[in-house]
């Protein structure tokens, strides 16, 4: 079942994307598809995940994804999410979270 997905312009072409529930190798496609027009027009982006039911590796993978496009372009990347331990460590190992803190 696909996430759902709240995109809305915070400030000068920063946009704030909401994604709740499932965000797994099912979904990955369609929120690829909801967050690409996104990211190409924007001079920032900052990602909250909440209410997550489930997160796997493919969706990790799209979030560095995303924040190594933006770093390329300059642009600023921000993720913010409330996670469990296990969650925390894997996304530390990824390089995505140092010390608790998302990089």
């Amino acid at each position: 079942m696909k996430p759902n997905i709240q995109i809305q312009e915070k400030d000068n072409l920063i946009y704030q994307v909401n994604i709740e529930g499932d965000f797994t190798l099912n979904s990955i496609e369609e929120v690829k598809q909801d967050l690409n027009p996104t990211v190409n027009q924007c001079n920032g982006i900052e990602i909250v995940l909440q209410n997550i039911s489930n997160l796997d590796v493919s969706a990790i993978q799209l979030l560095i994804s995303i924040r190594k496009e933006m770093e390329l372009k300059h642009k600023t990347f921000d993720l913010k999410m409330e996670i469990p331990e296990l969650l925390q460590t894997m996304l530390e190992r990824s390089g995505l979270m140092k010390s608790g803190i998302i990089v």
